[in-house]
């Protein structure tokens, strides 16, 4: 956004701001919001929380917050919509699909709201200007709006599968003469090593697992000889839905992954285990007694304990290279989520409401729901940034402390939070930030966002249940091949033409074609 345009937006946004402050009594307004799993239970939005009282008086503008039960919070939100006794909004209500809007827009539960956002919203109406994505995310098929999505503005969302190596035993192998792991042969050499050396010292040669996990790993075994796309496994190839299953790369990749599994190198658990498992050999106070050599996953936060192994224990590699020079990342449309801040058609004083939450779309509103207050939560530091800026904001403890103490709210409230804000933070050593940034910015150069499918994506209930069908049977039958072929249950070479006799007997042509139909309605 040019400088002038953020400045007229400031403008107009604090002279709206500055009418509701000259009120007598503030409007008040009643959101519904999911249960705060952060900070064990303590924040409160309704009571001490400096960020709500800090809107309060900015605005001039209450509100209070009902939070959905932990459990069985599904149920609760249609008992609410069943009974006709509605908040003003939905605030960070998780799991609200695209088809519940639409039968809340035909029942009039919710209602339109662009001409709205073009009349009381300027941040957000600059930001559907300027995101595509978002717009199209938000637009039902009918052309109306319903609802305000939010962004998280981490890269590490756009590269959502990583290979990380435990970094003792990685620079143990490099300083043993070896070179940088670069190719699928350089990862197997590695992988080799640490099998074959006593890699932990305790005396054991034997109890070192090469690599651990869990399934996510295939994905970047195989894509060095096809592209495992990030919905499904489907990506864009010149815009049409493509399926890897056909693909001889797939096949290759799937006898390399099989090769490394026959030489003892995988976990033998890859398929069966879950994540509390793999974390438990994770985290291990004695480095004598850790037996992981690495996994792959979004980031080692899916697995490590920081209190217990510091993030940058475990590094990342970058992607690998292929026999034929191929070197490509996953690429995920995952950074928008459409549905973050609902208003219903009851809301006594929508305009109010929306020129309030424009405030959070706003720079100022996005550090706010970010990082919290300056001062209370963080300040300036010439610490240099994540991103390499000169400036940085420093936190003033920890946020998982910032949480507890009811000092934030939740950082998955509405705000247009772009790389510019997410890595605006102090990049601390062996921090999650600084962890999260330097691993995704050895894959983002290798992947291609133009073969990515957005999850977000605007179907008829016909569509969405043809699909689900679909889903739900190749989905299940794909997975289990994987295992098998790779474990060596099924052979690659002799059970192959089964294996894709079988996807063409479960129409995997037709749910290509559906999800071509479903992908080309949602561009507009």
């Amino acid at each position: 956004m040019k400088k002038s345009l953020a400045i007229l937006l400031a403008m107009v946004l604090a002279m709206s701001m500055a009418s509701f402050a000259m009120a007598e009594e503030p409007l008040t307004f009643e959101f519904l919001m999911t249960y705060l799993a952060v900070g064990d239970g303590n924040m409160n939005y309704n009571e001490g929380n400096p960020v709500t009282e800090y809107l309060e008086e900015k605005t001039g503008i209450r509100v209070t917050f009902t939070q959905l039960p932990a459990t069985d919070a599904e149920t609760k939100l249609n008992t609410i919509i069943a009974s006709g006794d509605y908040p003003d909004a939905l605030f960070d209500v998780r799991n609200i699909t695209n088809a519940m809007l639409l039968e809340w827009a035909e029942e009039g539960i919710i209602a339109p709201v662009e001409d709205l956002i073009a009349e009381y919203m300027p941040n957000y109406s600059a930001i559907l200007k300027e995101r595509e994505d978002i717009r199209n995310a938000t637009t039902a098929p009918d052309g109306h709006i319903y609802s305000f999505a939010r962004t998280d503005g981490g890269i590490h969302m756009s590269v959502p599968n990583k290979i990380y190596v435990y970094g003792p035993w990685y620079q143990a192998y490099l300083d043993a003469g070896n070179s940088e792991v670069v190719t699928t042969e350089d990862y197997r050499a590695m992988l080799t090593y640490f099998k074959e050396n006593d890699m932990n010292g305790n005396g054991d040669p034997t109890d070192e697992i090469p690599v651990s996990g869990k399934s996510a790993l295939l994905q970047n075994l195989i894509n060095p000889f096809t592209l495992m796309g990030s919905l499904n496994d489907l990506y864009l190839e010149d815009g049409a839905v493509t399926a890897p299953y056909l693909k001889e790369g797939y096949r290759e990749g799937l006898r390399y992954a099989n090769s490394l599994w026959e030489e003892g190198l995988i976990d033998v658990e890859l398929f069966t285990q879950d994540t509390a498992q793999v974390s438990a050999l994770v985290n291990r106070e004695n480095e004598n007694d850790r037996i992981i050599g690495g996994f792959s996953d979004l980031w080692d936060g899916s697995y490590v304990n920081a209190s217990i192994v510091p993030y940058d224990t475990y590094i990342a590699i970058g992607p690998l290279e292929g026999p034929d020079g191929t070197r490509q990342a996953t690429y995920s449309k995952n950074d928008v989520r459409a549905s973050s801040f609902i208003p219903f058609a009851s809301c006594e004083h929508l305009p109010e409401l929306l020129t309030w939450l424009d405030y959070l779309y706003s720079y100022e509103g996005t550090i706010l729901m970010a990082y919290g207050l300056e001062g209370i939560s963080w300040n300036w530091s010439d610490t240099p940034s994540i991103s390499g800026e000169a400036k940085s904001i420093e936190r003033t403890t920890n946020a998982s402390e910032l949480y507890a103490k009811n000092l934030q709210w939740d950082p998955n409230a509405p705000c247009y939070r772009t790389p510019e804000i997410k890595y605006i933070e102090s990049g601390v050593a062996g921090g999650s930030g600084i962890d999260l940034y330097v691993s995704s910015m050895q894959y983002l150069p290798f992947a291609d966002e133009s073969k990515a499918i957005s999850p977000l994506l605007w179907q008829t209930a016909e569509q969405t249940e043809d699909r689900s069908l679909y889903e739900e049977e190749i989905k299940t039958y794909v997975a289990e091949c994987q295992a098998a072929f790779v474990s060596g249950k099924m052979s690659i070479d002799d059970d192959w033409d089964e294996f894709i006799g079988t996807l063409e007997s479960m129409d995997l042509e037709g749910y290509l074609a559906l999800m071509q139909e479903i992908i080309d309605a949602n561009t507009h």
